[in-house]
């Protein structure tokens, strides 16, 4: 199984990366805020992993078993990228003794729970849902935060606008935070702590709510020197309007400890789309601080 993993995810990657780095718009993108970008991601795909394994036994079992393996696939991508660099994008020379530290403790519990995530993906498993699942996700989605604050620091300390890599980083860990809230839900609705996941669940909510506030209002941290442009404004109005919908499903599930599965479906739905505005005001985002005001990922 470890073998199948590793030549499918090669498999990927040598057809990603020669995309990538032969991308004239990927030279474009500022250092700082293509890292903190792809580590943000990496962030967000901690959660999706664990919410599509989850929402395998739900709904859509052969939809929810690729989005699981799609998302594998691109953290371990990503994974390679930071920790390897190249190309025209990042160059590993000029990375940080503690941000290499930091990506080699994410790749370090990656090649422990990828294999496992992967023999998930296709449902070979005991039980959906079990201890290393969720402790492994945890630290995953943990140390991913940490590389991500590591490489603000970084930059932040060479002389790099904190209010900018801050905003990159600000937006993209609330695509985190959306996969992060079904994800919960999905575990509660499937009897796996749900006392712990309730509790977890109400806090993100939370800081979901107060996270688009800050995004909305440019609030300290998230100060800019210059506007926002219109389809940044546009993807955290898409932010908001999905959360509308999603917040009350949400909260029921946190009260309740139930919903019916078509409920499920669409809470699935709308958060995807959640990520998605969030993922699109991350990249304009970083091509909004960045001096060349290009590039794309």
């Amino acid at each position: 199984m470890f073998v199948l993993f590793r030549r499918l995810v090669f498999a990927f990657l040598s057809i990603a990366v020669l995309v990538v780095f032969d991308t004239p718009a990927f030279a474009g993108t500022d250092e700082a805020a293509l890292r903190i970008k792809i580590a943000g991601r990496q962030r967000m795909l901690s959660q999706r992993i664990a919410k599509a394994i989850c929402s395998i036994s739900i709904i859509d079992a052969e939809a929810h078993s690729k989005e699981a393996q799609d998302a594998i696939q691109l953290f371990d991508w990503s994974l390679r990228v930071l920790h390897h660099g190249g190309g025209q994008g990042i160059q590993k020379q000029e990375t940080h003794a503690t941000v290499t530290g930091a990506i080699a403790r994410v790749g370090e519990l990656w090649n422990h729970a990828g294999p496992h995530f992967w023999q998930l993906s296709l449902g070979q498993h005991d039980a959906l849902l079990n201890v290393e699942l969720i402790d492994d996700n945890m630290l995953l989605m943990q140390r991913s935060d940490e590389l991500v604050s590591e490489i603000e620091s970084t930059y932040a300390r060479r002389g790099v606008s904190r209010t900018g890599l801050s905003t990159v980083n600000h937006s993209g860990r609330m695509g985190m935070l959306g996969e992060k809230s079904v994800k919960e839900a999905c575990f509660i609705l499937q009897g796996f702590r749900p006392e712990e996941n309730a509790e977890s669940l109400v806090a993100t909510i939370a800081e979901i709510s107060r996270s688009l506030s800050m995004l909305e209002r440019g609030d300290e941290p998230l100060r800019v020197t210059s506007p926002p442009t219109e389809p940044i404004r546009l993807a955290i109005s898409d932010m908001r309007r999905h959360w509308r919908e999603a917040s009350l499903i949400l909260k029921s599930v946190a009260q309740d400890g139930s919903l019916k599965t078509e409920a499920y479906q669409r809470l699935h739905n709308v958060m995807g789309q959640f990520a998605n505005a969030a993922d699109t005001a991350t990249v304009m985002y970083s091509r909004h601080f960045s001096p060349a005001k290009t590039g794309s990922y």
